[in-house]
């Protein structure tokens, strides 16, 4: 299965590239569940092209059931709106910089949690990325779907994701849906693998590269309550200030 992502804003939570992805990134995922994430197979690997996804329509995605009220767990002040859509935690608002805590059973609260999450990403023009602080859950659980323009791609559903190894370094430009209007060059490894269980509990183990590493890296990142203007020099972080006071100062009023 061959994807090309459109050049302009891509948000992973949302990472933004200017020029659009730079390269030709790519995955693979492993897993014992041979019905799991993203195909019907033991092993895929996905590649990102320049030359298909533009001929492939925009579809939004519907969660497989509709999601319903949040369980009790401790850190989970998720606000649904309409559609089952979440509200975003923006910059200033403490839970983007609280740790979030293991999933130790996965139940329907979890899943639960997981379609509103998907509801929410795909309520945002090309998101590809959200982890569970951005909507006020300590939860260790993201969502990914970087192939979302493809009809037969499908979402990634990552509990407790944990990276294991890293390799080389990029520079690209990244924003957030948590801290909008806010853009900077961060340096990310090129290449990582990750662990983590699906919805099923089921291991798997991922491997990114370019993009797709950077959506990993990014998401897993607030998982540990680190944004990526954290990884911003002082500098360019200076520059930065005023958008951040500003941000902060509004999610105080709210």
């Amino acid at each position: 299965m061959h994807v090309e992502l459109k050049p302009g804003r891509c948000n992973l939570c949302g990472l933004h590239s200017a020029t659009g992805v730079r390269g030709s990134p790519d995955f693979s995922l492993t897993t014992r569940n041979p019905d799991v994430m993203i195909s019907r197979a033991n092993f895929t690997r996905i590649v990102w092209t320049e030359s298909e996804m533009a001929k492939r329509k925009r579809r939004k995605r519907i969660p497989a059931h509709a999601p319903s009220a949040s369980d009790a767990a401790i850190g989970n002040q998720e606000q649904k709106q309409e559609n089952g859509v979440l509200q975003l935690r923006i910059y200033g608002d403490p839970v983007l910089r609280q740790k979030a805590i293991p999933v130790e059973e996965i139940s329907g609260a979890e899943k639960e949690l997981a379609d509103s999450m998907l509801a929410t990403l795909y309520a945002i023009p090309n998101g590809v990325g959200l982890a569970a602080p951005q909507v006020g859950v300590l939860k260790r659980l993201v969502v990914i779907d970087v192939s979302r323009e493809d009809l037969d791609g499908k979402p990634l559903v990552l509990i407790n994701p944990k990276i294991q190894s890293r390799e080389g370094e990029v520079v690209d430009e990244e924003a957030c849906l948590s801290i909008p209007d806010v853009t900077a060059d961060v340096k990310r490894s090129e290449k990582v693998a990750v662990s983590a269980l699906d919805l099923d509990g089921e291991p798997v183990s991922i491997e990114g590269e370019g993009f797709f590493a950077r959506v990993l890296q990014h998401e897993i990142d607030h998982l540990d309550g680190v944004l990526f203007i954290d990884h911003v020099g002082g500098l360019k972080r200076g520059l930065l200030r005023k958008k951040l006071r500003r941000l902060q100062q509004q999610s105080t009023d709210e």
